[in-house]
């Protein structure tokens, strides 16, 4: 039985670890990243395909999702030719966000507010 610092509830099974090495169940993993990325305006996260084959990116647990309202595939010659993916969504402050994937070998996604409009709103599913 694991009792989480932030939440205060007592669950058996899997968690996560803050930066101070603190339990943290999954739930308050989203709720941590949320703040995180309003505070700083960028962070990593992982660009995968749901069943239906629809982009999103999200949290490494998948209590956080964006979906991706567009992508782009590209070549670019950093350490030879590789696969790179841009994407954009709205984020969890109504901003536009843009993630890069060098998607050889990796499903992490760098990403980093815009100062742009959101080109979609409301497109945050926690899971």
């Amino acid at each position: 039985m694991t009792t989480y610092i932030r939440c205060k509830q007592t669950i058996e099974g899997s968690f996560a670890k803050d930066a101070d090495n603190n339990p943290v169940c999954y739930k308050c993993c989203a709720d941590l990243d949320i703040e995180r990325m309003k505070e700083h305006g960028r962070i990593t996260l992982y660009l995968t395909n749901d069943e239906q084959g629809h982009k999103y990116v999200g949290n490494w647990c998948g209590t956080l999702k964006f979906s991706v309202t567009h992508f782009k595939y590209h070549r670019h010659s950093a350490f030879g030719y590789l696969n790179r993916t841009d994407v954009w969504f709205a984020g969890p402050d109504g901003k536009t966000w843009h993630g890069i994937n060098s998607e050889d070998n990796t499903q992490l996604c760098h990403c980093r507010r815009t100062k742009t409009d959101p080109r979609s709103i409301a497109n945050v599913r926690t899971v």
